[in-house]
């Protein structure tokens, strides 16, 4: 029997204060299609468009762009970084190129096709894929140094593949469709969506909880990895083309320089205010308070957050084995955490510092009226106040954590 009792309680609760989105300098005015960053301030753009070369823009510092003077003429439609030196980009007439030294030189590789190639994805340096239009799916388990076509009775245009772990991946494409495979790519499946528009963009927050999104301004949501999608048709009319995640917020970017958030998993959105109107194809957020834009025209944005705190007290009945405690707090070296759940679910913990940045992240599983208790070493981290958050498939715990 599970025993309620009374709690009173102050509660210490942060929030994500945005600025409003500002131009950056751009050093191109040609398409920007896709970025991949490696770190919070280091990344890559690759873009293109008809009747101009493929370009390639690299940061360092999170501020200043330069071109990479990439020396092919392909438009390139997607980019993947797996590490700080090793990346690989994807476009028109079966394009495929990869460097091994930060994008300084890049060699082409056979992709053994003329198709458009919109998407590619490395699970590590030896393992990718790139899809594209006509249905094709390519494989390489050696970095790329050869291709190999996947077998499908589909024929309609794949837009963007992403992988939940090593085995899990979904590739949305065009008419609403969603493909899944569950052994590592070499077999997909094709799942029922009720979506009318072409989906662009596919994206799981953790294995259960996935968004996808379609030019008819449609937002796809599946609570049950990707065996059933409800889409909501209400938000916008604007064409949507790519999807983000900042923590457990969700972001996406889309024409006419829409940009939405939610910051309960899908159930309302907000339109930020993107101070353009030119279409975004992509967005990312390479840290919890730091995110980008980026589009037609070499458009550039970005938008920084601060967090925000405030304390509430709260007079309710909580059930003894659904709480978490932490101690000691303050902490000067180990911090216990306890987690008491009576669901067998996957959650996770965050850890972030008072200037937004994560600096702890682990994934968990936890059976049926279960104990969880996991240590810290908060010795390594510099004394200040930090925040734990506690994410699992329905809830988002935190406690506020001063490190002495």
């Amino acid at each position: 029997m599970k025993k309620g009792i009374l709690a009173i309680v102050f509660v210490f609760v942060f929030s994500l204060s945005y600025s409003q989105w500002q131009s950056l300098y751009s050093p191109t005015s040609i398409n920007l299609n896709e970025s991949s960053f490696v770190d919070e301030n280091t990344g890559y753009i690759a873009g293109g468009m008809a009747g101009a070369n493929g370009i390639i823009l690299k940061t360092d510092d999170g501020e200043n762009f330069t071109d990479l003077n990439f020396p092919f003429t392909n438009q390139l439609n997607s980019i993947c970084f797996v590490n700080n030196e090793t990346g690989f980009v994807a476009g028109h007439d079966g394009f495929i190129a990869k460097t091994v030294d930060g994008g300084e030189t890049w060699d082409m590789q056979n992709s053994y096709s003329y198709s458009q190639l919109n998407s590619i994805f490395f699970l590590d340096e030896d393992t990718g894929f790139v899809i594209g239009a006509g249905g094709y799916i390519y494989r390489t388990n050696n970095g790329g140094f050869t291709w190999n076509s996947v077998a499908t009775n589909f024929y309609f245009q794949m837009n963007h593949i992403r992988f939940v772990g090593s085995e899990t991946g979904y590739i949305a494409a065009d008419y609403g469709n969603i493909l899944k495979t569950i052994d590592g790519g070499l077999n997909w499946e094709l799942i029922d969506t009720d979506a009318t528009g072409n989906l662009f963009c596919v994206e799981f927050l953790n294995d259960d909880i996935g968004f996808a999104c379609s030019t008819d301004g449609e937002i796809l949501k599946t609570l049950n990895g990707g065996e059933s999608w409800s889409v909501n048709s209400e938000v916008t009319s604007s064409a949507l083309r790519y999807i983000s995640f900042n923590s457990d917020e969700v972001f996406i970017s889309g024409n006419n320089g829409i940009i939405l958030r939610s910051d309960d998993f899908g159930e309302t959105w907000e339109i930020e205010e993107s101070n353009t109107i030119s279409s975004l194809q992509s967005i990312v957020f390479p840290s919890f308070n730091k995110g980008f834009a980026f589009g037609l025209g070499g458009e550039i944005i970005k938008s920084e957050c601060s967090v925000v705190f405030t304390s509430e007290r709260e007079d309710k009945w909580s059930i003894f084995n659904s709480v978490l405690n932490i101690y000691p707090n303050p902490v000067y070296d180990v911090l216990n955490i306890n987690f008491n759940t009576w669901t067998k679910e996957s959650f996770y913990f965050q850890l972030f510092s008072i200037t937004g940045e994560m600096v702890f992240y682990g994934k968990y599983e936890s059976q049926e009226n279960s104990d969880i208790h996991k240590t810290l070493n908060m010795g390594i981290m510099k004394r200040g106040i930090y925040i734990l958050k506690v994410v699992t498939k329905e809830d988002v715990y935190t406690r506020k954590i001063e490190k002495m």
